[in-house]
């Protein structure tokens, strides 16, 4: 079944302009075009999603650390520019070795002198490179997408001693003031308790709300240390409590927690030889919301239609019109017991001081209910990016159970999907249009870019017929904001489907979840296509977000992506909704009796096997179709093996199965 213009709708959209006709073949289409905002759905999922934990916010995701990242400070120090630093090291296990890194905001030239336990310097200008110490120098500037280089010294160092190994960064007198980076870490197997673990204690961040974070590494901690740094630059001393930190966000937006701790590790001195300690740090990217919204604790309902029912939720605080998006599960109460009926979501506003979703009375019929009371639980409003949480109310009563409305099994995907929305230009589904290929405008095959791009990493000439170059060049977006924008682009179109890098990929996951879009008149095979893209967030989102914050450079910090918020969107992504994903992961060239990773830098914060940004672990979708893991592509060019997106065999194979 494909779709066709209705005559009034071609019409109205020839005489306002808002029609543009694709060029053929492989060529781009335009610019995106400003476009009313996407119709949302009326979520719904069954109770097998609930039972499954899929849509279930999960824990707090346990963020894991191997090394240390230092903020350096160059200061004036006999006649020249001197940053300082100190790192304690437990000695060598398992073929470990310390890994020193320094980078310099500055354009002088900075010599890293390298002073071992023992006060002699084993690594300098001034001194012959010893056996066991290896050298490299790169660019930090790719990673962290500075448009520009960042000189970055790798220093490995075999066998080294236990003890504190001190760096001095001395460069010219009039660099002094300037800021740096020192990142620390072992090469190899880390043990567990060289790992430094922390988490959130609850997901509600809001301005006022204390936040605690807990610490664990299974080993004594010693002079933990944290700061709240917020994007206006706002720094915030975390206090100790037992087991981790707790502070009070002083301001609404992104920010970053950054933890530092030694850990004792001569309890396992009999385990592995080590003795000492050794220091870690923890980068945690967190959003705080500024809104009032907080629910009543009460719902109220009147029917719709003879199949739906409004249930709405009334708040406080908040303004009339704010955006949030709200979800809860729907549950039968009786005296034969208890069960889930159905998870209903909705992105929408505050209107006449509530909020609210939509159920279909279809699902107790569905489900076999018949009387007894509903109740509405775990009940979660958040922010319209669906990955921060503002409140949470585990029970409101919904009363007795109304008539169960006939339910047609052919008609599960409008209880899934809701009614509504529609094509944004006016199209209508018509079950036979023999000519509509040849209707005004196209079926296209989109292909979108990740996070901060500067450039479609996809090569065009890989695919064929009409193909749609999504850009939005140098952007930190969520994937609400960036959603948003493909679903704009797409109105360019009559109906398609997309292969998607990075950040694309959970982009375009949550335009066909949560709007109507031209994916949903898309026919093919695989409607959505990605590459390398963290479903499950990459731990690098901290990292990098530092690191940028002392270079000034980079597109700023996105929510999403780290682990924490990718979580806690993945828990509004139905099983219906991630059906529709094909998804490939990557990894680096692994040779024999070699050290190999994508980037040397990433490497210091990944678990392997991983693709220079993105964990094989965390790029998993759980309930879409994995398509394997292959090695020898990394994410993106300038890394050690080919970029992801130039893999000719992949594409060919994308762009057969394309839904358009």
């Amino acid at each position: 079944m494909r779709t066709t213009w209705t005559y009034l709708a071609l019409l109205a959209a020839c005489l306002t302009g808002g029609v543009v006709a694709g060029p053929t073949g492989s060529e781009a289409l335009g610019e995106p075009r400003s476009r009313p905002a996407l119709a949302a759905r009326e979520l719904s999922a069954p109770p097998e999603d609930l039972v499954n934990g899929r849509l279930r916010l999960p824990d707090p995701t346990s963020i894991e650390s191997g090394h240390a990242l230092l903020r350096l400070k160059a200061t004036r120090e006999g006649g020249v520019a001197v940053a300082q630093a100190a790192v304690p090291h437990v000695g060598t296990a398992k073929n470990q070795s310390l890994v020193l890194m320094v980078a310099m905001n500055s354009t002088g030239p900075w010599d890293v002198q390298v002073r071992s336990p023992r006060g002699a310097i084993v690594v300098g200008q001034a001194v012959a490179k010893p056996d066991g110490v290896d050298i490299r120098d790169g660019d930090l500037g790719g990673l962290l997408h500075a448009g520009q280089a960042i000189p970055i010294r790798r220093i490995e160092i075999a066998a080294a001693d236990a003890g504190v190994w001190r760096i001095d960064v001395v460069g010219p007198a009039s660099e002094s003031g300037v800021d740096g980076v020192l990142l620390a870490g072992t090469t190899g197997e880390v043990e567990p308790h060289m790992i430094l673990r922390g988490r959130f204690e609850g997901w509600v961040s809001r301005v006022g709300i204390t936040r605690e974070f807990l610490l664990d590494a299974g080993v004594p901690l010693e002079g933990v240390m944290a700061v709240v740094r917020s994007a206006s630059g706002t720094i915030t001393n975390a206090a100790p409590i037992e087991g981790g930190v707790a502070f009070v966000p002083s301001e609404p937006g992104p920010h970053t927690l950054e933890v530092r701790a030694g850990l004792r590790v001569d309890v396992a001195r009999g385990a592995s030889g080590l003795d000492g300690s050794v220091l870690r740090t923890l980068e945690i990217p967190f959003v705080v919301s500024g809104s009032t919204v907080r629910s009543t604790g009460r719902a109220t309902s009147s029917n719709l239609d003879v199949q739906r029912t409004r249930v709405a939720l009334p708040v406080e605080g908040g303004s009339e019109g704010e955006e949030a998006f709200v979800a809860g599960e729907i549950w039968s109460v009786s005296a034969s017991g208890e069960r889930p009926v159905c998870w209903l979501g909705s992105m929408g506003t505050v209107t006449n001081g509530a909020l609210a979703v939509t159920f279909d009375r279809r699902w107790l019929a569905r489900e076999g209910v018949r009387g007894g009371a509903l109740e509405l639980r775990d009940v979660r409003i958040m922010g319209r990016d669906a990955s921060t949480v503002i409140d949470r109310v585990a029970t409101i009563p919904l009363g007795q159970a109304p008539a169960a409305v006939p339910f047609d099994p052919r008609d599960e995907m409008s209880l899934l999907q809701g009614r509504g929305g529609g094509h944004p230009f006016g199209m209508s589904v018509e079950p036979s249009v023999p000519a509509d290929d040849a209707a005004f405008g196209s079926h296209a095959l989109m292909l979108v870019h990740g996070y901060c791009s500067d450039g479609q990493p996809f090569p065009p000439s890989h695919f064929t017929g009409q193909v749609a170059t999504f850009m939005d060049p140098n952007q930190a977006r969520s994937n609400d904001e960036f959603a948003q924008l493909v679903g704009a682009f797409g109105g360019n179109v009559k109906s398609f489907g997309v292969v998607a890098h990075s950040q694309g990929g959970l982009a375009s996951l949550h335009l066909y979840t949560f709007y109507w879009s031209g994916l949903d008149w898309a026919t093919g095979p695989r409607l959505i296509q990605s590459v390398g893209s963290p479903y499950q967030g990459t731990p690098l989102a901290g990292n990098l977000a530092v690191l940028g914050d002392i270079f000034g450079v980079g597109c700023g910090p996105v929510n999403d992506m780290s682990p924490d918020g990718a979580t806690a969107w993945l828990a509004n992504i139905p099983s219906w909704a991630r059906a529709k994903v094909w998804y490939w992961t990557t990894s680096y060239k692994d040779y024999p009796f070699s050290y190999d990773y994508c980037d040397f830098v990433s490497d210091l914060f990944l678990s392997n096997p991983d693709d220079g940004v993105i964990e094989k672990s965390k790029g998993q979708l759980p309930g879409a179709n994995n398509m394997g893991h292959t090695d020898g592509w990394c994410h993106v060019a300038d890394m050690e093996d080919p970029p992801q997106c130039t893999d000719a065999t992949r594409n060919a194979q994308m762009n057969g199965s394309a839904a358009r």
